[in-house]
């Protein structure tokens, strides 16, 4: 389920940056179409057009670069879910993250409950104390019955054996058999054995218990960076946009170059395609910790069919 949440999120990652490839080479050819009117009414040099055509060339090719990726994000998507690699499919969300703010206290009770790892790790305990409780019970006494009705023989099926008693022979026999174990070591290695396999399992608890806090803490320190750092993306992208649209209105008046106005606009795209990669970012860490703490299944609202 985190795969195919994941490879999801990679689709509507690339669909977004196909988009704003294309957003970068439309003003890169809006730029081209502003220079060519000011080279019209004298206002700037023809030389100038250059600066503007290499970088619609250059926005071309990172448009085609952004369609490959998108291709093989969806086919890598359709592959997970076993899916006709034909279908035509299109995320229709945005890429978005709600707030969320995880206390690592309640995060880490969460996983001790639900972590599928360290739930197995608890039950290894119990199957070592079952096979020390069986091995303790093979150096126990034996204490059987037998029987026979034949003469100097015995049999261990004591029904067989009390059915002949109502005949008339009389040449049977019922006894306890007792066996002692007297310093057969062969018989204690296994109960020895036992009990130094619950000891190790019983370690491994407080390892697994260890690691499992370690991992909780990191996701949620990890958490609280991705969702700052996406903020700080968010905020970068607008005035990175901002910023263009000024840098515009100076070129148009004369007071900036076109050296000044691609610049911005490859700013713009890099700041876009930060946030993008913030917002999937953070994300994706809430999903690991969903698939760390056990509650994926809850979280997505899925049953599984028993």
């Amino acid at each position: 389920v985190t795969q195919t949440i994941t490879a999801y999120r990679a689709l509507i990652q690339a669909q977004e940056q196909l988009r704003i490839a294309g957003e970068s080479l439309r003003r890169a050819r809006d730029l081209a179409g502003v220079n060519q009117a000011l080279v019209a009414a004298g206002r700037l040099a023809q030389v100038e057009l250059i600066q503007a055509e290499t970088s619609i060339a250059q926005q071309e090719l990172q448009l085609a670069s952004a369609e490959n990726a998108w291709r093989q994000a969806r086919l890598a998507l359709l592959t997970l879910l076993a899916v006709d690699q034909g279908a035509p499919i299109w995320a229709v969300e945005r890429p978005a993250a709600e707030s969320a703010r995880v206390d690592p206290r309640a995060a880490l009770e969460v996983a001790l409950a639900n972590q599928p790892d360290y739930l197995r790790t608890l039950l290894g305990v119990e199957v070592a104390r079952i096979n020390l409780d069986v091995a303790r019970n093979q150096r126990l006494w034996e204490v059987n019955v037998v029987a026979g009705n034949a003469l100097g023989a015995q049999r261990a099926d004591v029904f067989r054996s009390v059915e002949a008693l109502t005949g008339a022979r009389s040449d049977f026999n019922v006894g306890l058999q007792v066996n002692i174990p007297l310093g057969q070591i062969a018989r204690e290695q296994p109960e020895v054995n036992a009990s130094i396999a619950l000891r190790q399992t019983e370690l491994q608890i407080a390892t697994a218990r260890d690691r499992l806090r370690q991992q909780v803490e990191d996701n949620v320190r990890s958490i609280d960076t991705l969702k700052r750092q996406a903020e700080l993306a968010r905020r970068a992208r607008e005035l990175a946009a901002t910023q263009l649209e000024l840098e515009l209105v100076k070129l148009q008046a004369g007071r900036s170059s076109n050296f000044q106005v691609v610049s911005f606009q490859g700013a713009l795209q890099s700041a876009e395609s930060a946030e993008l990669s913030a917002v999937v970012a953070y994300a994706n860490a809430l999903s690991q910790l969903d698939q760390l703490l056990g509650t994926t299944l809850d979280t997505w609202q899925i049953s599984v069919n028993d």
